[in-house]
């Protein structure tokens, strides 16, 4: 899945890379710094709270996040990421994905490289 995230969010972000740590106390899967060392994507695959979807999106407000799941409906990660979000401004957007095993066979080529695009998937972008 932070395959996936990486290669659908290189085209906007071609720094971005995986597990790097950015000085926090949670720890990106995928994430692009910026020229002044400022996180400007933050990617999370997998499990995910209201508290720290908040604490994250509280303290990185101008970073956008993608959070991704994996054969999952959407509906429950948009209620965290809404929750999560209550009472703040930010200047960035949250994208939500919904990967499906099928994705796998969809997306990755015989010689294991990553085609995807937005088109082609189950996402929501929240403000």
């Amino acid at each position: 899945m932070k395959g996936f995230i990486w290669a659908l969010y290189i085209p906007h972000y071609p720094n971005v890379t995986v597990e790097l740590g950015v000085g926090d106390r949670y720890k990106p899967d995928v994430v692009a710094i910026d020229q002044q060392g400022m996180v400007e994507f933050w990617g999370e695959a997998g499990q995910i709270s209201v508290e720290k979807i908040h604490s994250l999106l509280r303290r990185y407000r101008s970073t956008h996040f993608a959070i991704a799941k994996w054969r999952s409906s959407l509906n429950p990660l948009i209620d965290v990421v809404k929750a999560g979000l209550e009472g703040l401004k930010r200047s960035s957007p949250v994208d939500l994905i919904n990967f499906q095993e099928k994705d796998v066979e969809r997306f990755i080529n015989e010689k294991g490289n990553i085609t995807i695009d937005h088109r082609s998937l189950d996402w929501v972008r929240l403000p």
